[in-house]
């Protein structure tokens, strides 16, 4: 070989080994700063709100970790939008609670290209490759749990409204087609109206007060959350019949837990908000650190009711 040419393959050959030994040292530097990006579907949600704080409450435990979260507004493109921000602002793992959980593969996929970590929590995506995770609760046993306990109260018979939250998400889909399967077991109980109130306690309100003002005879309320399950009891005390329904939410909220405390609601079914942060959490950090992790968590719902609400305040 010429003695320019060995010369100049020797200094490529070294070339080589110093880059591919510097990008391995990148790879392992202790400490380095985490950017944790956060999409939450909607902040006016009080149960996602409370979620978003557990998740920064949680992360103060940890100085290396710097969370970016944004709103987005209960709309599917914006919430795309968000998530590509996200990545350009260096996030190196995503937390994303979905506006409609049949539309994140682009947001899935924008993530697996720029090979950033993704966890959905709360609600499950139709798609979830091998490589995206999630974290949250089993939404058809909410609804079952719900159903079961309220057949009870109105001892098997009686007609029922059902308040549904956002109707794109997993949440409302699963929570509402268990109630209705649930119901279907008894003969005498009969669901006599639904409708979307999108988690808010002011729509739930107006829902129930035209049904009430329609002359709809109703005996009991599943609500898909505690905001619209109170406000059907807004409704029922305007309308001077709160004591003659039964009303029941999902998430046992502080203000749901007041309503049980207060006779507006029955009971409600327990949403871990915190345990659900702290395991959306350490799925993200853990991914960033290089770890495995299992890919599906579940955390079981709860019943609350007038026996057991102190328990959970």
């Amino acid at each position: 070989m010429h003695k320019h040419s060995l010369r100049f393959f020797v200094v490529m050959l070294l070339t080589i080994v110093f880059t591919l030994s510097c990008e391995k040292t990148k790879e392992v530097i202790p400490n380095k700063k985490m950017i944790l990006g956060v999409s939450i579907s909607s902040y006016d949600d009080t149960y996602l709100d409370y979620f978003r704080k557990e998740l920064v409450d949680y992360s103060k435990q940890f100085p290396e970790v710097e969370i970016i979260s944004l709103n987005a507004r209960a709309d599917t493109g914006k919430q795309l939008h968000d998530v590509e921000h996200l990545i350009d602002m260096g996030a190196d793992s995503l937390i994303i609670v979905p506006v409609n959980y049949e539309s994140t593969y682009p947001m899935t996929d924008v993530a697996r290209e720029s090979n950033v970590n993704i966890v959905y929590t709360l609600s499950r995506p139709s798609y979830l490759p091998e490589d995206v995770y999630f974290v949250g609760s089993d939404n058809e046993e909410a609804g079952t749990i719900q159903m079961t306990e309220l057949a009870k109260l109105i001892k098997n018979k009686g007609n029922i409204v059902v308040l549904m939250g956002l109707l794109t998400m997993e949440d409302t889909i699963k929570r509402t087609d268990a109630i209705f399967k649930e119901a279907s077991k008894y003969p005498k109980i009969n669901i006599v109206k639904k409708q979307t109130a999108n988690w808010s306690r002011v729509q739930a309100k107006l829902v129930v007060s035209k049904w009430i003002k329609d002359g709809v005879k109703f005996d009991a309320v599943a609500s898909n959350n505690d905001d619209m399950a109170i406000g059907a009891a807004d409704a029922l005390k305007e309308h001077d019949i709160l004591d003659e329904v039964i009303i029941c939410g999902v998430d046992a909220t502080p203000e749901g837990l007041r309503a049980i405390k207060n006779g507006e609601m029955q009971f409600t079914i327990l949403q871990d908000a915190k345990k659900q942060a702290i395991l959306s959490f350490d799925k993200a950090y853990r991914l960033f650190k290089g770890e495995n992790v299992k890919q599906v968590d579940y955390v079981p719902f709860k019943l609350v009711n007038t026996k057991n609400y102190k328990d959970f305040i």
